[in-house]
Protein backbone atom coordinates (compact mmCIF):
# COMPACT_ATOMS: atom_id res chain seq x y z
CA UNK A 1 0.00 0.00 0.00
CA UNK A 2 1.51 2.95 -1.28
CA UNK A 3 1.83 6.07 1.63
CA UNK A 4 1.49 9.90 0.39
CA UNK A 5 3.94 12.52 1.52
CA UNK A 6 2.21 15.52 1.57
CA UNK A 7 4.19 18.58 0.27
CA UNK A 8 3.36 22.29 1.07
CA UNK A 9 3.06 23.80 -2.09
CA UNK A 10 1.06 27.29 -1.76
CA UNK A 11 -0.16 29.89 0.71
CA UNK A 12 -3.75 31.08 0.88
CA UNK A 13 -6.05 33.85 2.65
CA UNK A 14 -9.12 32.43 4.58
CA UNK A 15 -12.10 35.04 4.42
CA UNK A 16 -15.47 34.88 5.38
CA UNK A 17 -17.81 36.78 3.12
CA UNK A 18 -21.18 37.20 4.11
CA UNK A 19 -21.15 34.39 6.52
CA UNK A 20 -19.93 32.08 3.97
CA UNK A 21 -16.41 30.89 4.23
CA UNK A 22 -13.77 31.18 1.37
CA UNK A 23 -10.46 30.61 0.50
CA UNK A 24 -8.39 32.99 -2.05
CA UNK A 25 -5.37 31.65 -3.80
CA UNK A 26 -3.35 31.14 -6.41
CA UNK A 27 -5.06 29.58 -9.44
CA UNK A 28 -2.13 27.82 -10.59
CA UNK A 29 -1.93 25.72 -8.16
CA UNK A 30 -4.50 24.07 -9.34
CA UNK A 31 -2.23 22.65 -11.75
CA UNK A 32 0.86 21.36 -9.52
CA UNK A 33 1.01 17.50 -10.78
CA UNK A 34 -2.87 17.65 -11.31
CA UNK A 35 -4.09 18.40 -8.17
CA UNK A 36 -7.55 18.54 -7.39
CA UNK A 37 -9.14 19.60 -4.89
CA UNK A 38 -9.42 15.84 -2.92
CA UNK A 39 -5.51 16.74 -2.97
CA UNK A 40 -5.59 20.33 -0.90
CA UNK A 41 -4.95 20.16 2.94
CA UNK A 42 -4.61 23.11 5.23
CA UNK A 43 -1.75 22.65 7.08
CA UNK A 44 -1.79 22.25 11.07
CA UNK A 45 0.78 21.43 13.69
CA UNK A 46 -0.08 17.60 14.43
CA UNK A 47 -1.53 17.01 10.99
CA UNK A 48 -3.50 18.39 8.22
CA UNK A 49 -7.63 19.76 7.54
CA UNK A 50 -8.69 18.33 4.63
CA UNK A 51 -10.44 20.40 1.52
CA UNK A 52 -13.34 20.68 -0.13
CA UNK A 53 -15.36 22.85 -2.25
CA UNK A 54 -16.57 24.78 -5.16
CA UNK A 55 -13.14 26.55 -7.03
CA UNK A 56 -13.96 29.75 -9.58
CA UNK A 57 -11.59 31.21 -11.02
CA UNK A 58 -11.41 32.78 -15.12
CA UNK A 59 -9.98 30.75 -18.14
CA UNK A 60 -7.07 31.65 -19.27
CA UNK A 61 -7.18 33.11 -22.90
CA UNK A 62 -2.94 33.08 -23.96
CA UNK A 63 -0.05 31.50 -23.37
CA UNK A 64 0.41 33.88 -19.82
CA UNK A 65 -1.65 33.77 -17.42
CA UNK A 66 -1.34 37.03 -15.08
CA UNK A 67 -4.77 37.16 -13.39
CA UNK A 68 -3.96 34.52 -11.63
CA UNK A 69 -6.40 33.90 -9.03
CA UNK A 70 -9.07 31.18 -7.93
CA UNK A 71 -11.64 31.36 -4.87
CA UNK A 72 -13.31 28.31 -2.67
CA UNK A 73 -16.06 28.30 -0.87
CA UNK A 74 -15.56 25.87 1.53
CA UNK A 75 -18.03 23.68 3.53
CA UNK A 76 -18.94 25.05 6.40
CA UNK A 77 -18.21 21.41 8.64
CA UNK A 78 -14.36 22.35 7.70
CA UNK A 79 -14.63 25.78 7.82
CA UNK A 80 -15.46 25.06 11.57
CA UNK A 81 -12.24 22.52 12.14
CA UNK A 82 -10.45 25.34 10.12
CA UNK A 83 -11.54 28.12 11.87
CA UNK A 84 -10.28 26.48 15.29
CA UNK A 85 -6.31 26.91 14.19
CA UNK A 86 -6.98 30.04 11.90
CA UNK A 87 -8.60 33.52 11.52
CA UNK A 88 -11.13 34.23 8.36
CA UNK A 89 -10.28 37.81 7.52
CA UNK A 90 -13.69 39.57 7.52
CA UNK A 91 -14.32 40.23 3.73
CA UNK A 92 -14.44 44.07 4.94
CA UNK A 93 -10.78 43.92 5.16
CA UNK A 94 -10.29 43.94 1.39
CA UNK A 95 -9.92 46.75 -0.31
CA UNK A 96 -11.10 46.69 -3.87
CA UNK A 97 -10.93 50.12 -4.58
CA UNK A 98 -7.27 50.05 -4.30
CA UNK A 99 -4.70 52.23 -6.61
CA UNK A 100 -1.34 51.22 -6.14
CA UNK A 101 0.85 54.15 -5.43
CA UNK A 102 4.90 53.67 -5.81
CA UNK A 103 5.38 56.18 -2.18
CA UNK A 104 2.99 53.69 -0.32
CA UNK A 105 4.78 50.68 1.96
CA UNK A 106 3.24 47.13 0.90
CA UNK A 107 3.59 43.78 3.22
CA UNK A 108 3.00 40.45 1.39
CA UNK A 109 3.16 37.02 3.82
CA UNK A 110 2.68 33.22 3.65
CA UNK A 111 4.80 29.91 3.78
CA UNK A 112 8.02 29.16 1.79
CA UNK A 113 7.58 24.98 1.53
CA UNK A 114 11.67 24.83 2.90
CA UNK A 115 10.42 26.64 6.46
CA UNK A 116 7.85 23.80 7.25
CA UNK A 117 9.61 21.52 8.76
CA UNK A 118 8.37 17.77 9.68
CA UNK A 119 9.11 15.49 12.49
CA UNK A 120 6.98 12.30 13.20
CA UNK A 121 3.70 13.73 13.32
CA UNK A 122 4.15 17.53 14.06
CA UNK A 123 4.46 20.04 11.98
CA UNK A 124 7.00 23.32 12.65
CA UNK A 125 5.42 25.95 10.36
CA UNK A 126 6.86 29.31 9.68
CA UNK A 127 5.55 32.38 8.28
CA UNK A 128 7.50 34.46 6.19
CA UNK A 129 6.81 37.92 4.75
CA UNK A 130 8.32 40.99 4.22
CA UNK A 131 7.78 44.92 3.80
CA UNK A 132 8.62 46.51 0.88
CA UNK A 133 7.34 49.41 -2.06
CA UNK A 134 5.96 49.08 -5.62
CA UNK A 135 8.26 48.64 -8.39
CA UNK A 136 8.74 51.53 -10.76
CA UNK A 137 12.10 51.22 -12.62
CA UNK A 138 11.29 48.09 -14.55
CA UNK A 139 8.53 48.01 -17.93
CA UNK A 140 6.12 45.01 -16.69
CA UNK A 141 4.17 44.46 -19.79
CA UNK A 142 7.48 43.59 -21.60
CA UNK A 143 7.24 40.52 -18.94
CA UNK A 144 3.50 39.48 -19.89
CA UNK A 145 2.30 41.97 -16.37
CA UNK A 146 -0.39 44.31 -16.76
CA UNK A 147 -0.58 47.32 -13.87
CA UNK A 148 -4.68 47.20 -14.75
CA UNK A 149 -4.40 43.63 -13.00
CA UNK A 150 -1.11 43.23 -11.39
CA UNK A 151 1.03 44.84 -8.25
CA UNK A 152 4.71 44.93 -8.79
CA UNK A 153 6.45 44.77 -5.66
CA UNK A 154 10.10 45.36 -5.27
CA UNK A 155 12.35 42.49 -3.69
CA UNK A 156 15.94 42.93 -3.36
CA UNK A 157 16.77 40.10 -0.33
CA UNK A 158 19.78 42.47 0.75
CA UNK A 159 17.04 45.45 1.53
CA UNK A 160 14.42 43.74 3.09
CA UNK A 161 13.19 44.30 6.43
CA UNK A 162 10.21 42.01 8.25
CA UNK A 163 7.71 43.43 10.18
CA UNK A 164 8.01 44.58 13.20
CA UNK A 165 11.81 45.08 12.63
CA UNK A 166 13.59 48.18 12.63
CA UNK A 167 16.86 46.25 11.02
CA UNK A 168 17.31 44.48 7.54
CA UNK A 169 17.25 41.42 7.05
CA UNK A 170 18.56 39.30 4.17
CA UNK A 171 15.80 37.39 2.47
CA UNK A 172 16.13 33.71 0.60
CA UNK A 173 17.02 32.96 -2.56
CA UNK A 174 13.73 30.81 -3.12
CA UNK A 175 10.21 31.54 -2.48
CA UNK A 176 8.42 28.59 -3.44
CA UNK A 177 4.96 28.17 -1.73
CA UNK A 178 4.36 31.90 -1.36
CA UNK A 179 1.72 31.61 -4.20
CA UNK A 180 -1.36 32.67 -3.12
CA UNK A 181 -0.60 34.85 -0.22
CA UNK A 182 -1.80 38.35 0.67
CA UNK A 183 -0.39 41.25 -0.69
CA UNK A 184 -1.43 44.19 2.54
CA UNK A 185 -1.25 47.69 2.12
CA UNK A 186 -0.22 49.47 5.13
CA UNK A 187 -1.74 53.00 5.72
CA UNK A 188 0.07 54.89 8.35
CA UNK A 189 -1.45 57.39 10.80
CA UNK A 190 1.55 59.31 12.34
CA UNK A 191 -0.23 61.84 14.34
CA UNK A 192 -2.56 58.28 15.65
CA UNK A 193 0.78 56.11 15.65
CA UNK A 194 -1.84 53.50 14.02
CA UNK A 195 -1.62 52.09 11.09
CA UNK A 196 -4.62 50.45 8.71
CA UNK A 197 -4.09 47.53 6.77
CA UNK A 198 -5.74 46.15 4.23
CA UNK A 199 -6.13 42.94 1.12
CA UNK A 200 -5.36 44.32 -1.85
CA UNK A 201 -4.15 41.34 -3.75
CA UNK A 202 -2.91 37.88 -4.33
CA UNK A 203 1.11 36.93 -4.78
CA UNK A 204 1.54 34.72 -8.38
CA UNK A 205 4.94 35.05 -8.96
CA UNK A 206 8.76 36.47 -8.99
CA UNK A 207 11.25 36.76 -11.05
CA UNK A 208 13.74 37.34 -8.19
CA UNK A 209 16.90 37.92 -11.05
CA UNK A 210 15.02 41.21 -11.95
CA UNK A 211 14.08 41.80 -8.20
CA UNK A 212 10.54 42.15 -8.99
CA UNK A 213 7.08 40.04 -7.35
CA UNK A 214 4.11 40.27 -8.79
CA UNK A 215 0.44 40.17 -7.41
CA UNK A 216 -2.91 39.80 -8.85
CA UNK A 217 -5.34 42.55 -7.65
CA UNK A 218 -8.27 41.61 -5.49
CA UNK A 219 -10.69 43.15 -6.61
CA UNK A 220 -10.69 40.79 -10.11
CA UNK A 221 -12.69 38.50 -6.83
CA UNK A 222 -15.64 40.61 -7.21
CA UNK A 223 -16.93 39.60 -10.64
CA UNK A 224 -16.11 35.86 -9.18
CA UNK A 225 -17.94 35.99 -6.44
CA UNK A 226 -20.98 37.62 -8.63
CA UNK A 227 -21.23 34.85 -11.18
CA UNK A 228 -20.27 32.11 -9.59
CA UNK A 229 -21.38 32.35 -5.73
CA UNK A 230 -24.13 35.34 -5.90
CA UNK A 231 -22.69 37.56 -3.97
CA UNK A 232 -22.23 41.39 -5.21
CA UNK A 233 -19.98 43.29 -2.80
CA UNK A 234 -19.32 47.10 -2.88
Amino acid sequence: MQTLKPEPIASGILVNIQNRPFLITAKHIFDYQNATMIDIAIMKSNGFISLDGFVAFRQCTKEHDSIDIAIIELPLDRAKAISEVYQFLPWQNMNFNHVINAIDTYFFGGYINYQTKRKGKEYTITPFGFQTKIKTDIRIDRLGFDLNVNIPLRYNKRKQRRENENHQSKGPKEMQGLSGCGIWHIERNDIAQTNTISLVGILIEGILEKGILFGTHIRLVQALLKDYFDISLP
